[in-house]
């Protein structure tokens, strides 16, 4: 048989089987839950998310971990703040250069000093998450 013929049949084979063995519909919860930053009421309490979504999910939560959940979500919230503010500061000095605002020597200090605070709390936060998930 030659390369061709061994690679028809194969293919013939996999439709045959693909057809007997029907794919089947697996449905998974997702894992994921949101958290706003900030409500119209100022900061949020984690604490009631927490709990409520336990209550939707039927799960108990005991206090300790209650405790425990809340706080590293209180740390990651803390982080992504101030991720985004470094993230603010690096558009702003960008803007600022383009606009004539700043020397290329200062954006190229403030680049430098905001991308190793950025790079210092991108590593925290992938702790704080690897810890939850």
């Amino acid at each position: 048989m030659s390369q061709k013929s061994l690679a028809l049949l194969a293919f013939a084979g996999g439709l045959l089987a693909g057809r007997e063995l029907h794919a089947r519909e697996v449905e998974i919860p997702p894992n994921i839950i949101f958290f706003p930053m900030e409500t119209k009421y100022g900061k949020i309490n984690a604490e009631n998310i927490v709990m409520n979504t336990a209550k939707k999910m039927g799960v108990k939560v005991d206090p300790e971990t209650l405790k425990r959940v809340v706080s590293q979500i209180s740390r990651t919230i803390e982080l992504v703040e101030k991720r985004n503010i470094y993230l603010k500061m690096l558009e702003l000095a960008s803007r600022a250069l383009c606009e004539g605002r700043i020397s290329r020597k200062t954006y190229t200090i403030l680049v430098k000093r905001y991308e190793d605070k950025l790079g210092k709390i991108e590593l925290k936060l992938r702790e704080v998450v690897n810890i939850v998930g």
